[in-house]
């Protein structure tokens, strides 16, 4: 089976250099191409190229708006714009590089230079890539790891406050874990951890969703564009699936198995509000879950206090 091409976007109005980069490129990459500054956006926010080549002087929006909206947003932030122009003053440079672009290609371009810098800009970004792969990664249970959620929950806190949709929270802990592990020892504990990693994992069926494992025995979801009741619905069947595993633990107090503990916190985000009091709230229900019994879901709504 051949690997996947790397993704390149071509914005440019100028069908004599689309069409140049197009013989330049095609051989080893996937191409895409847009002609205006909209079809650039659509595209860069639906492919998610890895590299885009983008024209400074574009309609209806320059370049550099292209390049701003495009850093401003998680999902193509990362991507490593190299600006294409026909003028070489220093002061567009400077505005296009402190903006986040990689480089500067100025036209009449000469298709080896602009091959051998593409080439060298896509392995920085692969080897980019490949290390934040690794320190988004929990290397026991592969979900993601703290790092990775406190990022998540800051970007999608700050679209649901744009668009006034809610965003939940669930804080997860397995019951009793550590009597598990001080009797079964630590190697069962990790698998028994790989185990709840799979079984969280598996029932993640939005790709905006994501758990992360926090430390220890205690793992968090971020559910974007959710409301409490379908937080709770998404808790109770993942508390189903890891009690289902019926992993053996003679040492609880709840039953003979391996079961979890669950907190839920939903609200709408709105301008004064923290993003890790809505973490906060889930730990709070948390703790009521295991008060309550343990193997079980509490979950509370909440609003931003009046001044």
């Amino acid at each position: 089976m051949n690997e996947r091409k790397p993704k390149i976007l071509i914005a440019d109005d100028e069908q004599l250099f689309v069409q140049l980069m197009e013989a330049t490129l095609q051989d080893e990459y996937e191409l895409l191409f847009a002609f205006n500054s909209d079809e650039a956006l659509e595209k860069a926010n639906r492919e998610v190229p890895d590299l885009i080549l983008l024209d400074v002087v574009m309609a209806p929006k320059s370049g550099f708006d292209i390049c701003h909206a495009l850093k401003s947003e998680r999902r193509t932030r990362d991507i490593p714009i190299l600006f294409v122009t026909s003028s070489s003053t220093v002061t567009d440079e400077v505005k296009g590089l402190e903006m986040g672009a990689v480089d500067y290609i100025t036209k009449p371009v000469s298709p080896p230079i602009v091959k051998a810098r593409v080439r060298n800009h896509m392995e920085l970004k692969q080897y980019k890539d490949k290390l934040e792969r690794i320190a988004a990664e929990d290397v026991l249970t592969g979900l993601a790891t703290r790092r990775r959620f406190e990022d998540i929950l800051q970007s999608e806190w700050r679209r649901c406050r744009r668009q006034e949709t809610p965003l939940s929270i669930a804080m997860l802990d397995i019951d009793y874990f550590k009597p598990f592990n001080d009797n079964y020892g630590h190697g069962a504990g990790d698998d028994c951890l790989r185990k709840v990693g799979r079984a969280l994992s598996g029932e993640v069926k939005r790709a905006a969703d994501l758990i992360a494992r926090c430390g220890g025995e205690e793992f968090v979801c971020v559910m974007p564009d959710t409301d409490l009741d379908g937080a709770s619905a998404f808790s109770h069947t993942v508390r189903k699936a890891v009690a289902d595993l019926k992993v053996k633990h003679e040492y609880s107090d709840v039953t003979h198995h391996v079961t979890m503990s669950i907190g839920v916190a939903t609200c709408i985000p709105s301008e004064g509000m923290d993003p890790f009091e809505l973490v906060r709230r889930a730990d709070e229900k948390l703790y009521d879950a295991k008060k309550g019994g343990r193997n079980r879901v509490e979950s509370t709504n909440f609003e931003k206090k009046a001044e």
